[in-house]
């Protein structure tokens, strides 16, 4: 009960939403075994039930992107957002959705804003935010911008995690297909000339 709430809250479970452990404990336990639709049921019930609490949403935009299908969850996290626009564990969310849903560009406003007011207690996905926003944006050869993403995920990974993410940004950084001044934060002296 002195753990941190599943909700996203931050508030220890004893003081936020220990009456609807129960529930939560059976959609967690359908979701493990492959019941999705079962475990989607009870939180929609304990959502009508129960509407003052955030973490049936939360679970099920979580469950909606472990399975791949991530626009059933950004309309969950945006019904969320409705009642409290400042839960930011919700905005971490709608930023994740919304770029699995339809890319970087347009989720760009979601991101900006899940980066801007993301904590300690979102690391991990902010973290796998900026790393999937780095790989899209070098894919589409914004390369200048992809390092820049890699940069920011290695600020907000976890200790666990940096070195990982500091071996792909020097992957990225001794990538000899990119031209040298795009991947590269060394500063070059300026030149003049005209045209290309």
């Amino acid at each position: 009960v002195y753990a941190i709430c599943g909700c996203g809250s931050g508030k220890k479970l004893k003081f936020c939403c220990l009456n609807i452990v129960d529930e939560m404990e059976k959609a967690t336990s359908l979701q493990e075994q492959g019941q999705l639709s079962m475990a989607i049921q009870i939180l929609d019930r304990l959502s009508e039930k129960q509407p003052g609490y955030a973490w049936p949403l939360i679970a099920k935009t979580m469950f909606h992107l472990e399975q791949g299908n991530p626009e059933p969850g950004y309309e969950a996290i945006e019904l969320l957002l409705e009642k409290s626009p400042d839960h930011q564990l919700a905005i971490a969310l709608r930023a994740l959705t919304a770029f699995f849903s339809w890319g970087f560009d347009i989720a760009k406003p979601a991101l900006y804003q899940a980066f801007y007011t993301g904590n300690e207690h979102q690391q991990e996905i902010l973290s796998t935010l900026a790393s999937q926003a780095a790989i899209e944006l070098s894919d589409s050869q914004r390369y200048l911008a992809a390092r820049q993403y890699w940069c920011l995920a290695m600020r907000f990974a976890p200790p666990e995690f940096q070195q990982q993410i500091f071996m792909l940004l020097m992957k990225f950084d001794s990538e000899m297909e990119i031209p040298y001044p795009l991947r590269s934060v060394h500063t070059l002296s300026p030149c003049e000339g005209e045209g290309d």
